[in-house]
């Protein structure tokens, strides 16, 4: 049976692990690793268990029907790890008895249209777990799930930040929050959070955006000396700007249908409300063809960058004055 990986890690207590068949596949390898895990941890603290790891490409040699029918006195329950799989498992787990046996496929590997992917799928004891990168929203359940566990507490931009910028890998995401465990007892900033981030640069690159079209030309050319580093750094503000851009093209076709607030509450990320003022100057500013300019003010930069990235700096600075020209 097909079992999305978030849902098996939410109803983890429903399943029935003890004597079956699990398929683990999908992109996420993250998440394949973590599912598996948790089933073997699942599994040992009710009974004795031997661990054994099968590689199909391998261990030819190796009787993999004389590997589930193995007993022992002092073993409960086998716990048996299959890597690089192929439909010759099928015919196994077709002919013989499981019991005292579970075993886990690792199918980072399998396709969709494989022969055992559909086998597990539509099988009715047996499980295909499918491993993809988290949804949003359970990626911000287990956000609030590790918060409320956590004896700190997050300011609400904090909060936000995390909820908008961290990964939607399940390790990566898993690894940033445990950073957080370093804080102990103390309500957490955004500044904190920033800083124990991966993602810290981008942040100073959206504080950038907004001060390329609300602060002086002297702040832009000053702040814009400590964020842009690299010719990396200046690649990944144009990303930044593309991306506003775009929401700026939706809030300048729906100005005439609603309100300023509420394009303001739709569009600006949350982790960003402390600039609402600004971002509400800057979408009563443009229109779809200030927006036209600055998309090909970026287009032009992307293309000097490749020619000469050696001056990325004074590239992006100019591409930043031209920006704030073009929204007056």
């Amino acid at each position: 049976m097909k079992v999305n990986g978030e849902i098996f890690l939410e109803r983890f207590n429903q399943y029935k692990i003890k004597e079956t068949a699990i398929l683990v596949s999908g992109n996420e390898l993250s998440l394949i690793t973590k599912i598996e895990s948790l089933i073997i941890k699942g599994l040992a603290g009710n009974f004795v268990n031997k661990k054994v790891i099968f590689d199909f490409k391998t261990n030819k040699n190796i009787n993999f029907i004389n590997l589930i029918n193995s007993k022992s006195l002092f073993v409960d329950h086998n716990i048996i790890q299959i890597i690089n799989p192929d439909d010759s498992l099928i015919k196994s787990l077709e002919n013989n008895n499981i019991n005292n046996n579970t075993i886990i496929i690792n199918g980072e590997n399998v396709k969709n249209n494989s022969k055992i992917k559909k086998y597990f799928d539509l099988h009715k004891k047996f499980y295909s777990i499918v491993c993809y990168k988290l949804t949003n929203k359970f990626k911000k359940e287990l956000i609030d799930k590790f918060i409320s566990e956590q004896k700190s507490k997050l300011t609400k931009d904090a909060y936000w930040f995390l909820v908008e910028n961290l990964s939607n890998e399940y390790q990566l995401l898993e690894n940033e929050l445990n950073k957080i465990n370093s804080y102990n007892n103390k309500t957490i900033s955004i500044k904190e959070i920033k800083e124990l981030s991966t993602n810290y640069n981008q942040i100073q690159l959206d504080d950038l955006f907004f001060q390329c079209f609300i602060s002086s030309n002297d702040i832009i050319l000053r702040n814009s000396n400590r964020a842009i580093n690299s010719s990396v750094d200046a690649y990944s503000f144009l990303q930044t700007v593309k991306k506003f851009a775009n929401i700026l093209t939706i809030t300048s076709e729906q100005k005439n249908e609603k309100s300023l607030s509420i394009l303001v509450d739709n569009y600006l990320p949350k982790y960003l409300f402390k600039q609402r003022d600004s971002f509400a100057t800057i979408i009563n500013k443009a229109d779809i063809n200030k927006i036209t300019i600055i998309n090909n003010l970026i287009l032009k930069t992307e293309l000097f960058l490749r020619k000469n990235n050696i001056d990325y700096l004074i590239i992006i600075q100019r591409f930043m004055l031209n920006c704030a020209k073009a929204l007056k």
